[in-house]
Order: structure tokens, then sequence, then C-alpha cells
């Protein structure tokens, strides 16, 4: 358009153009003005162009959906790993309180079946000793 325009103003002075009628500037642009409607109208080239487009748009729409369902899934999963975490944790809690308590409570009979062995133990002997004094003198 723009050699239109430069032709046109080689062609007539700026008031020639002002003042003139569309039948003359038809007449002395006619073959280009129709060489640019022919290249306007035959469009395939540019539909072709425009389908190639939108097909790899909409293509583009298609891995971002996909990509956007993996992502939600992948949060699901997370969500759900998360709370298993945390479920684990409060279980893991619970089993040290546990076995604290069961140990401590092994630990205390320990200390008295020991104990109380100790203290039969000194009886006999004490027993022994009383026994023995008693058929010396």
């Amino acid at each position: 358009m723009e050699d239109v325009n430069d032709a046109l103003e080689k062609k007539y002075s700026q008031t020639q153009i002002n003042v003139s009628t569309a039948p003359m500037c038809l007449e002395a642009f006619s073959p280009k003005l129709s060489e640019f409607l022919h290249a306007f109208n035959n469009t395939s080239e540019y539909e072709d162009k425009a389908k190639e487009a939108f097909d790899r748009l909409n293509e583009v729409k298609d891995v971002l959906l996909d990509d956007m369902e993996k992502l939600l899934d992948r949060d699901k999963k997370l969500d759900i790993a998360l709370a298993k975490s945390k479920l684990l944790t409060q279980e893991s809690q619970t089993f040290r309180k546990h076995s604290r308590q069961f140990n401590n409570k092994t630990k205390m009979r320990k200390f008295c079946y020991s104990f109380w062995t100790v203290m039969f133990i000194v009886l006999v002997l004490a027993a022994i000793v009383l026994v023995l004094c008693l058929l010396v003198f």
C-alpha cells in the first residue's frame, strides 16, 4: 500500500489529491489496486498458516490441560503422603512413650527380683551362720 501512496504522491500534487475524485484515482491505479485486491482475496496461503497456528495452539492447550491434571493428581498424592507422614509421626511418638514405660517397668521388676534374691541369699546365709553358731556353743 505504501507503494501506491508513493506513486500517487509522485504523480499528483497534494492539492490535486485533495480535490480529486475517486474515478480519477481508480483509473490511474487500477492495475496496482487490482493486484492488491487479488493478493488480499487469495487467502488460501494465509488460511493454511492460520489453521496450522490454530492446530499448534490446540496442541499446546491440550498439553497444558494434561499437565494441569497431572499437577492436581500430584498435589492430591502429596496431601495423602503428608497426612500419612503426620499419622506415622504420631504413632512413632506413642510407640516411643509406651516403650519407655515398658522399659522402666522392666527395669523396676529386674531391680525388685535382684533385691529380693539378694535378701533371700542374705537370710539363708544368716540362718546358716546362726545354726553354725548354735552348734558350736
